[in-house]
């Protein structure tokens, strides 16, 4: 776990987290890299979960490379999921369960991205949220954003 600059564990050898948390989440699960799961988070508290929208530093899940299930409800603040492969079921949840009275942003994966269902892209519709491809921490996400060739973003992924 990251607070105040400095890092004081890590949550990979925890059990599922079911919990509220505070008002500011930046940098939570910061440098949780075998994290691969976390329960349900309920960010009805959340104000803020990065300092700038163009830094990723210090959001929630910053390198956590193997999260890929993530239940968050309430959720009102955007918020950048883009070092996680998020599955398609975390998302669902995230998108039906968010508390947001106006537009708000997820920054996904490339791997999330390249996933998206049809139903989560519907469902981030009608709960006015957008679903954004982050390529700013990751230079290889700019690649697969910018390839017309989905084969080669699947060979990629796949590590072919």
């Amino acid at each position: 776990m990251y607070y105040q600059n400095k890092v004081f564990g890590t949550f990979d050898d925890m059990p599922v987290w079911n919990f509220v948390v505070n008002s500011d989440v930046r940098g939570m699960f910061m440098a949780s890299y075998n994290v691969e799961m976390i329960g349900i988070l309920d960010f009805i508290n959340v104000t803020s979960s990065t300092y700038t929208t163009k830094t990723n530093y210090y959001s929630p899940f910053c390198a956590c490379t193997k999260l890929s299930a993530l239940y968050i409800k309430n959720l009102k603040v955007s918020l950048r999921l883009s070092w996680s492969p998020i599955n398609q079921n975390s998302l669902k949840y995230i998108l039906t369960n968010a508390a947001n009275t106006s537009t708000i942003t997820l920054y996904i994966s490339a791997y999330t991205y390249y996933n998206l269902t049809d139903e989560n892209k519907n469902l981030a519709e009608k709960k006015n949220i957008s679903l954004t491809l982050d390529s700013a921490r990751n230079p290889e996400f700019k690649m697969w954003a910018e390839s017309d060739n989905i084969l080669t973003i699947l060979n990629t992924v796949n590590g072919d």
